[in-house]
């Protein structure tokens, strides 16, 4: 069993809540707690745009730093410890778990966000609403040991065929950073593309398509290997190569908006 979790006597804290009888009747009270999800998602949803308008509003820096130093996190962070409490063992559980998770690597400190990770993979390893969860933390977890052990679990556990995607996906990202795994690293990419292709991503794209870029760059842009040509227009709108600048200096500059 993965245990990123450290509670009461080394059991997860959603473990320790059924010790003591706080599970709840999914018959009575599951409504009740699904509505307390979704009114406490909405509530951060709207403190969240309320921030990012004020920082799109901000006309000087010192309004811009105000704005920025607003967390719409804080402020319900207790309300989903405490609703994830109330209903383990439930989806709803997993929801504020997954909510946890996320917001605390966003917003708050790693340690919460890792509980709630352990959690999840202990208690709620086929829940969709894993999918956000191996989505980003791995770009968290890097120097988190357990990070990579909790996605391989989920790859290979999990009934859930899109959290066994991103969960390879997240997994091959950790793999590639170190030298002594990178080989693994291509393989896992090979498998998602061959067995994956189709889940789509957290961002925005599917799994098959960040795979294959990310063998690509693996193949052809590392440092060493010839450039890749590339073909496009110039501000006259005329055709141009990179090959047709050979043998001479070029600056490429890459730049978008995020």
């Amino acid at each position: 069993m993965m245990n990123l979790a450290h509670g009461v006597g080394g059991l997860s804290i959603a473990a320790v809540c059924l010790a003591f009888g706080t599970a709840v009747s999914q018959d009575d009270d599951l409504p009740e707690l699904q509505n307390r999800l979704e009114n406490l998602r909405e509530e951060f949803r709207v403190a969240e745009r309320s921030r990012f308008k004020a920082l799109n509003d901000a006309e000087t820096p010192q309004a811009t730093s105000a704005a920025a130093a607003v967390d719409p996190w804080a402020p319900l962070r207790e309300r989903f410890d405490t609703l994830a409490f109330d209903a383990s063992g439930t989806e709803v559980a997993a929801g504020a778990w997954a909510t946890i998770c996320v917001n605390e690597l966003r917003y708050g400190t790693p340690a919460p966000a890792f509980e709630a990770f352990g959690i999840l993979i202990n208690d709620h390893p086929n829940s969709d609403e894993l999918i956000p969860v191996v989505g980003v933390i791995w770009s968290a977890g890097r120097d988190n040991p357990h990070t990579a052990e909790g996605l391989r679990q989920l790859s290979e556990d999990s009934e859930n065929r899109d959290v066994r995607g991103g969960a390879l996906f997240g997994l091959a990202k950790l793999l590639e950073s170190a030298d002594a795994t990178k080989d693994e690293a291509f393989e896992i990419y090979r498998k998602i593309t061959a067995d994956y292709a189709d889940v789509a991503s957290t961002r925005g794209s599917t799994l098959g398509e960040m795979s294959a870029g990310a063998l690509f760059e693996a193949e052809h842009l590392q440092v060493g290997m010839a450039v890749p040509d590339i073909a496009s227009v110039d501000e006259t709108n005329a055709a141009f190569k990179l090959s047709d600048y050979k043998g001479k200096v070029v600056l490429v500059d890459f730049w978008g908006f995020w």
